[in-house]
């Protein structure tokens, strides 16, 4: 069974093409609901080694958690700016 990533990103420049991410939180759970990783923030903006960093993270949840989102337009637009296929992922 799969898990679920509660994820939520911050951006700016939306007429662009690609969003400006600014940072990111996120919390990990495990099928039944327990929190297996509490809240994590992290600030992307101007930092490429993070950018970086928590796009190989990304890669590393993708066959083990779903990405739940309130506005998983918002946050694909996030992963594509990383440089990350969001429809890899499964979304809820």
């Amino acid at each position: 069974m799969m898990g679920f990533c509660e994820i939520d990103f911050e951006f700016n420049d939306t007429s662009e093409k690609y969003v400006n991410v600014v940072c990111v939180a996120y919390k990990l759970r495990d099928y039944t609901g327990k929190v297996v990783r509490n809240t994590q923030a992290i600030w992307l903006e101007g930092d490429d080694t993070a950018k970086i960093g928590f796009a190989n993270f990304l890669l590393s949840l993708r066959d083990k958690y779903q990405m739940l989102s309130y506005a998983a337009e918002a946050e694909a637009r996030c992963f594509i700016a990383l440089g990350v296929h969001p429809l890899q992922f499964k979304w809820v």
